[in-house]
């Protein structure tokens, strides 16, 4: 019990639920040439500008201690020059990152932002007409859970990304410049000894942060290429020339350290601990250099960093929503099934009672409602599909399961979900929020279908397709731009001037038409856990199971007892093998005979004991990509899909089986395998 106002977590076998047969489809995105030479380009661009800020910053710092020249840093000249190389990254990116309306020639860095073309229901994209050159900057990332707060709006140009990468990449260069300088200054009046100690750790640091900054970028424009697979998130660690070069910049980060005293350590003011606070040479090595790497490139929850919000890697690739960043923007999904209702300090539904990363009910709001969490045992549950053979007894997925609410109970005293105290009701009754609801109001009172106006009887994307925010209607259903009125608006922005019915036509020179039907949301299908891969009979199947309705029920707090009513589809797609039942999240074999079998590495050290990720090996050793099973080529460990219309794309596991690897809801089959309707 939290408070006495929300119940935490019980883990139970759910009883065998009668399934009805449904379909979902799945879409996969991958990035045009133009989107990855615009990648590229913001990369090398902003690692360019953390270079020179890193230079003339921490030069101009050295300076003054030294008292060789004394002020505030960086000085006038220094300034210039970050601006100088600021400015270039905006104009390479107004260059590279962009297309024109496929009609009207306009510039445009996404479809949303060309004009409509109402009289055949459609809308112009951006994509260069004929030329086929598309973009979208949406599928970099952007504008990711930053940008919008640093340029005051909504990105609508290349100089909106510009100015945000900009923005954050010099805010990650600041960071390591204090990490490492802190509060010294010539008034400090350190020894020359300590100065020149500060200097070479400076140089290294900043030399390992380029090392691991500049090596991240190319990791990623191979991977954006296609020439590399693998997940950009972990280029570090999966590269293992870069891992190479990271090791040996870090090593001279380590000499560095190690070629000065502890008394010179302790005249300094590094790690945010304030002069003095770091007192020896194996105290700095142990701060600095994860200070460095976290500020460079890490997968560290944003609130778990403890010397940026943000990296020199998210400022250039904007990393995907999470909880802990401070922004409230995650819809529910198998993974997270509630979404976000509240991030730190973006509270707004509940001022200072936001549960924090990391709780059972991370990010969302403590004191509301009482709620619990159901979670099937993978061990001791089954299926029962049918009346006998091998699938009969088939297991569920491991910590399926949902969220429902308590309401109309009351105990004063709670241990878990169980009341130990004085009760006026022990039967509570159970709500859930699980049927399927469009993205832009996932927990609103309509279904997808509701919504829709296709009134097919099922809850599909389309359903949730509206008017987008610069039409008449905003908000209003739509099947396509005929159903949205779009207004004119001037190219250099500012308020409509008026409406736009017909299109571009409408409106007056240096004014662009926008208006369209969106069709970006999505219904929201949450899954009942991950795929279930099942071999049977010479069969192999992948089984997702899905909520259609809300889950409503009773529990009585004191027994435990319970009565849940749960409706679900299930969507049934052939196997790849009757050892791949299941597209797999990594663990598959790179090549060889046995390409794309499932498979797992082996540790570093140890090499007999197989592995899938580094916590599989004793500590200090790491999961490697050696793998017996996979003759010939190595097992790729790297969070990408294996197989699907979504292969070679990264992926988060949904689940860990004994048999078929690591599963995914984001690895989807082939549309052509199913065999459930």
């Amino acid at each position: 019990m939290r408070g006495s106002t929300k119940i935490a977590g019980i883990v139970t076998t759910l009883a065998a639920v009668a399934l009805l047969i449904g379909a979902q489809a799945a879409q996969a995105q991958l990035i045009s040439a133009v989107e990855s030479k615009c990648a590229s380009t913001i990369g090398k661009a902003s690692a360019k500008l953390a270079k020179t800020y890193g230079k003339e910053v921490t030069k101009c710092r050295n300076a003054d201690i030294s008292g060789k020249t004394v002020g505030a840093c960086p000085d006038s000249k220094g300034l210039a020059k970050i601006n100088k190389i600021a400015g270039k990254l905006t104009s390479s990116i107004e260059k590279k990152c962009g297309s024109t309306c496929s009609v009207s020639a306009l510039p445009c860095i996404a479809d949303s932002l060309c004009p409509p073309l109402p009289g055949i229901g459609s809308a112009e994209q951006c994509s260069a007409g004929a030329a086929g050159k598309p973009f979208d900057f949406h599928k970099l990332g952007f504008p990711g859970a930053f940008c919008e707060a640093v340029i005051g709006g909504q990105i609508d140009s290349g100089a909106d990304m510009g100015t945000c990468v900009d923005t954050k990449t010099e805010d990650a260069s600041a960071a390591l410049v204090n990490v490492l300088y802190g509060s010294i200054t010539n008034a400090s009046s350190i020894s020359a000894d300590a100065a020149s100690c500060l200097s070479s750790i400076s140089k290294a640091a900043h030399k390992l942060s380029g090392t691991v900054h500049k090596g991240v970028v190319k990791c990623r424009d191979g991977i954006n290429t296609g020439k590399v697979l693998g997940n950009p998130a972990t280029c570090t660690t999966d590269d293992p020339k870069l891992a190479k070069k990271v090791t040996k910049a870090q090593d001279k980060l380590t000499a560095a350290i190690n070629a000065c005293s502890d008394g010179q350590i302790a005249e300094l003011d590094i790690c945010l601990q304030g002069a003095g606070g770091v007192l020896t040479k194996t105290d700095a090595l142990n701060c600095l250099v994860p200070a460095v790497r976290e500020i460079s490139d890490n997968a560290l929850n944003p609130s778990d960093r403890l010397y940026s919000p943000s990296t020199l890697v998210e400022a250039a690739y904007p990393p995907v929503a999470a909880c802990g960043d401070g922004v409230a923007n995650q819809i529910p999904d198998g993974y997270f099934l509630l979404g976000e209702e509240c991030d730190l300090d973006d509270d707004d539904l509940c001022p200072g009672n936001c549960l924090p990363p990391g709780d059972f009910y991370q990010c969302t709001c403590t004191g509301n409602e009482k709620r619990i969490r159901f979670v099937a045992d993978g061990l001791t549950a089954d299926l029962d599909t049918g009346w006998s053979g091998t699938s009969h007894n088939s297991g569920v997925t491991d910590k399926a399961g949902f969220i429902n609410t308590m309401a109309n109970c009351d105990c004063d005293s709670m241990s878990g979900p169980t009341c130990v105290g004085t009760s006026g009701d022990t039967v509570c009754d159970l709500n859930g929020q699980q049927k399927p609801t469009c993205s832009w109001d996932p927990f609103g009172p309509l279904t997808c279908e509701q919504f829709g106006i296709d009134l097919d009887s099922n809850d599909d994307n389309d359903d949730c397709w509206i008017c987008d925010q610069f039409s008449v209607n905003s908000g209003t259903a739509c099947v396509d731009e005929s159903d949205c009125t779009g207004q004119c608006y001037p190219i250099g922005g500012g308020a409509p001037t008026g409406n736009c019915p017909s299109g571009q036509g409408d409106c007056a020179s240096g004014e662009i038409c926008l208006g369209q039907c969106d069709r970006t949301p999505t219904c929201i299908i949450i899954p009942n856990g991950a795929p279930l891969p099942i071999s049977s009979g010479g069969t192999a199947v992948r089984t997702v199971t899905t909520f259609r309705q809300d889950i409503t029920g009773t529990m009585d707090i004191v027994t435990g007892e319970h009565a849940i009513n749960i409706v679900q589809y299930s969507k049934v797609h052939l196997g790849v093998n009757n050892t791949t039942p299941c597209p797999t999240c990594g663990g598959f074999c790179a090549g060889g005979f046995l390409a794309k079998d499932v498979c797992e590495g082996t540790c570093s050290v140890t090499t007999s004991t197989q592995c899938r990720f580094d916590d599989d090996c004793p500590i200090g050793e790491t999961c490697t990509g050696a793998s017996p099973q996979c003759p010939g080529s190595s097992c790729n460990l790297s969070l990408v899909c294996n197989g699907g219309p979504n292969d070679a794309l990264p992926c988060r596991i949904s689940a860990q089986t004994t048999k078929f690897g690591t599963t995914s809801n984001e690895c989807p089959p082939s549309p052509g395998q199913n065999i459930s309707g």
